[in-house]
């Protein structure tokens, strides 16, 4: 996927460098395929996959250094942190 195709989808422009945009796809593919139960995604990929892994992008991009939603509960001797 390039960056013109997540454009597209989602309406959201990148400036990352090729490198770093093909690191991101490859580890987005591999994650988005593991939670769909395949062993990779489709080559060449349906635009429905692919709408989905450029919004599957767009969700970890946009969640990335976030910290401002982490809450934490604690009762008795149980803490989780969401």
């Amino acid at each position: 996927m390039t960056q013109d195709a997540y454009t597209l989808w989602t309406g959201e422009a990148t400036s990352y460098s090729e490198t770093d945009w093909q690191k991101i796809v490859s580890a987005a593919s591999a994650r988005l395929a593991s939670f769909l139960c395949l062993s990779e995604l489709p080559n060449p990929m349906p635009a429905d996959i692919e709408e989905l892994l450029a919004n599957f992008i767009a969700g970890v991009i946009s969640r990335s250094g976030d910290n401002a939603e982490i809450e934490s509960k604690h009762v008795r001797n149980f803490t989780i942190n969401f």
